[in-house]
């Protein structure tokens, strides 16, 4: 009975850190019928770290929604007006591009995407805060990032734990 309930606990302490990448940040919005979505790979970026961006273009809407084709994706970056850095993306297979990008400095910056359809163009634009200073004017704790790494670590090693001691119990 011991061993069950152990078993069942331990399960249960897993179950967050398989959906822990799931949640990942993303700029959605819906222009002339299409869902633009963009992930990225940080929340709340620090300037210098690697953020990983990736792009998908859809059309339609609620059940009926699918991959929209489209032939390239253009992702600008702009700070205080002036672009810092562009990059187009061809797209060789459906929605995959993606590209890793590091902010220079804090700051909030503007991110400009453009998806090169066959019929036209999908645009948009979003802003992105870099640094210490979140959207909602707070300072941000690395914690708050790195908060499921920690919990998943300690989680991994409290199941390592209780997995020892039965093992030691049995013998």
């Amino acid at each position: 009975m011991r061993y069950s309930i152990v078993s069942i606990l331990v399960a249960f302490l897993f179950i967050p850190l398989a959906f822990a990448h799931s949640d990942l940040p993303s700029f959605e919005k819906t222009v002339d019928g299409y869902l633009i979505d963009v992930g990225y790979s940080i929340e709340h970026p620090e300037p210098k770290q690697d953020v990983r961006f990736t792009f998908d273009l859809y059309s339609g809407t609620g059940d009926a929604i699918a991959f929209a084709p489209f032939k390239a994706v253009t992702f600008t970056v702009s700070h205080e007006g002036e672009t810092v850095f562009t990059k187009t993306l061809q797209n060789v297979a459906p929605n995959v591009p993606a590209l890793t990008y590091a902010f220079p400095e804090s700051d909030t910056y503007d991110i400009g995407i453009s998806y090169e359809r066959a019929d036209g163009k999908s645009e948009a634009t979003f802003q992105l805060p870099v640094g210490a200073t979140s959207a909602h004017g707070h300072v941000d704790s690395v914690w708050d990032e790195r908060m499921h790494y920690i919990l998943g670590t300690g989680l991994f090693l409290f199941a390592a734990f209780c997995i020892v001691v039965m093992i030691r119990q049995r013998v």
